[in-house]
């Protein structure tokens, strides 16, 4: 790719990141990073997406899913009833039609259809995984209370003593 070029690309993949920001936050471990030519995003399950728009017309949306790769793109060298999009669905060689893009979609769009077909594949981890948070908060709390030498002590009770204090401090 030319220098020519890497202004426009990360024009696009910074709008990109934008969108995944604004409307995908409940599924995004961090914030997107624009690393070269793709945005990469990391999500909630552990699994990472990686973007690539070189034009508003060509793309490849790459998640790796521990050993499962899913790519979603239009290279023009599987034909099929999408032809040229197409999606590598788990490996490498089980290609299969691309019911998830629209070609007539813009890369805003593109995004968020794949965005929104992979907060359905790991939905269900996703509601694992914060009970499995909220597990373990509600576990760390009950060792504090056990641990503290204070009878009865509350985690409650102790935040409206900080808060209550930092009210007293401003008045």
């Amino acid at each position: 790719m030319t220098h020519q070029h890497a202004s426009p690309v990360r024009d696009r993949l910074s709008r990109l990141a934008r969108v995944a920001s604004d409307e995908f936050a409940d599924i995004l471990s961090e914030p997107p990073r624009v690393i070269g030519v793709r945005l990469r995003l990391y999500l909630v399950d552990g699994s990472f997406l990686d973007v690539r728009y070189p034009t508003d017309d060509e793309y490849s949306f790459h998640w790796q899913v521990e050993d499962k790769l899913y790519r979603i793109n239009n290279a023009p060298h599987h034909p099929g009833p999408t032809f040229p999009r197409h999606v590598h669905m788990g490996t490498e060689e089980n290609i299969v039609p691309d019911e998830i893009t629209s070609p007539s979609a813009g890369p805003e769009e593109n995004l968020k259809l794949v965005m929104n077909w992979i907060r359905k594949q790991i939905g269900d981890k996703t509601g694992t995984i914060r009970r499995r948070q909220m597990r373990e908060a509600s576990e760390s709390t009950d060792r504090l209370r056990e641990s503290s030498k204070t009878p009865g002590w509350s985690g409650v009770a102790e935040i409206r003593k900080w808060r209550d204090r930092d009210q007293r401090s401003k008045s």
